[in-house]
């Protein structure tokens, strides 16, 4: 909307019905462009092209339009647990690079708001520096995601705390109610519709406080630990763990001998980030702000270096308005109803959308949004080109062309599902008994299948 341009938000009541506002307009106001709060920018609103200055353009025309500010980008939430230095409660945490990022969010307890801490946002005392404000901007700037931070940390407190009561345990209790308040914000909830109902990643600064107790105790409280997040709605058996090792030397390092294992440990999904060759902090104790710097490409490889999925991608019809931007390029769905069809066409800034009178959704992606194990096609998938299979590229995943095997003398069965199922002129699958490429000749049951025998064998030496 432009300034002197009139909008209302339109009640559940008043959807679908064209009425103009009268003259007076009750309810309606003057906005400034961008002026909605993000809270209240959903639903069904209601522009009217009537120019506040001017009485003879009143009820001119009227759009209503459905504001979807969704961010298409998945958000990731990180989660950040542990004593003092993951609370930053200590002076040494002072200093570093205390520069924000305007897609790095710290919960408040009400709201998420930029991480800002040189200005006290996120951390106990202003200009104080903050190890999962340095994982979550090295995250953000390698993946392009927005990343939200929920911090709940003890200062000085031993894991018992956690997991001495089970999930009443007190800091467990703050722990759990932290993070569902978070997930249940609109800044997460309204992603792609649905909002995200689980964490991406779960970091832990603590054992200093278990130094007097032995390797086989926290071994068995940190087990326990990890149940009682497993057993979360928003946490899942596979939900990335990673720690910290502890400054050393000091008096208050032993639990090195559970972090430094970690990585030879039998629990795939939990790693720790170590923190050698740091400077020795003056109280032997706690990081140095300085060193959180460092300690932010750490945790972020470690994170790296476990299994955790591909982010996901919000698709939306290109006639919803979305703020966050395509990021440059995408994909764009075109969809005729007619043909029952799809076509997909790629789009950056470069080439534009395709023009369409089709049904036409946009996939806005990104190099990191096309990794995963696998892609599924449901349906057919014509390639009017070419397919280029290529291992030298920013993914290195690809590793060759697989054709589905049957046995010979499933070709030649009539009824047999290769026959019968999908079958069409130029289908290929591979003969494992026979070690050939059988090649279909036409469509029907009936019709015969071609096949070409190799000539000969690599053997690998």
């Amino acid at each position: 909307a432009r300034p002197g341009r009139l909008i209302r938000k339109l009640g559940p009541a008043e959807i679908g019905v064209p009425t103009p506002p009268p003259g007076a307009r009750p309810g309606w106001a003057a906005i400034a462009a961008n002026s909605l709060p993000l809270e209240d920018a959903v639903g069904l609103f209601r522009i009217d092209s009537h120019n506040a200055l001017s009485e003879a353009q009143k009820g001119q025309a009227q759009i209503d339009i459905g504001l979807n500010p969704f961010d298409i980008r998945e958000p990731f939430v990180l989660v950040y647990a542990g004593q003092s230095n993951a609370a930053s409660s200590n002076e040494n945490a002072a200093g570093g690079d205390l520069t924000v990022d305007p897609d790095v969010y710290v919960w408040t307890g009400a709201a998420f708001v930029v991480f800002d801490p040189a200005n006290g946002v996120g951390v106990p005392v202003a200009g104080r520096n903050s190890l999962a404000f340095q994982w979550a901007k090295t995250q953000r700037k390698a993946e392009g995601r927005p990343v939200y931070v929920i911090i709940d940390a003890w200062p000085g407190e031993a894991i018992i705390n956690w997991v001495g009561d089970g999930i009443a345990s007190k800091n467990y209790v703050s722990l759990r109610a932290k993070v569902s308040a978070a997930l249940a914000h609109s800044a997460i909830t309204l992603w792609n519709g649905g909002g995200k109902t689980q964490i991406d990643a779960f970091g832990w600064s603590q054992g200093e406080s278990d130094n007097v107790n032995t390797l086989g105790y926290y071994i068995t409280a940190f087990a326990t630990l990890k149940t009682q997040l497993r057993g979360e709605t928003w946490f899942s058996t596979n939900t990335p763990i990673v720690c910290t090792t502890l400054v050393t030397p000091s008096g208050f390092d032993r639990r090195n001998d559970f972090f430094r294992n970690l990585v030879n440990g039998d629990d795939p999904y939990v790693i720790a980030a170590s923190g050698d060759g740091l400077t020795q902090p003056p109280d032997n104790l706690h990081w140095l702000g300085s060193d959180m710097n460092a300690f932010g490409p750490r945790l972020y490889a470690a994170f790296e270096a476990l299994p955790h999925p591909a982010a996901r991608n919000t698709v939306v019809n290109d006639g919803q308005i979305i703020r966050g931007g395509l990021d440059g390029q995408g994909w764009q769905i075109d969809y005729n109803t007619a043909a029952n069809q799809s076509v997909i066409y790629p789009f950056s800034d470069a080439t534009g959308l395709v023009a369409s009178s089709n049904i036409r959704y946009l996939w806005a992606t990104n190099e990191w949004a096309l990794q995963g194990a696998k892609v599924t096609i449901q349906g057919d998938l014509t390639v009017t080109e070419s397919i280029k299979i290529d291992n030298v590229n920013v993914f290195n995943t690809i590793r060759g062309l697989q054709i589905k095997n049957y046995f010979g003398s499933h070709f030649a069965d009539i009824e047999h599902e290769v026959n019968t199922v999908g079958k069409a002129e130029g289908v290929s699958y591979w003969d494992s008994i026979n070690d050939r490429l059988v090649v279909a000749k036409g469509p029907l049951p009936s019709d015969l299948w071609a096949f070409f025998t190799a000539s000969g064998s690599y053997t690998p030496a």
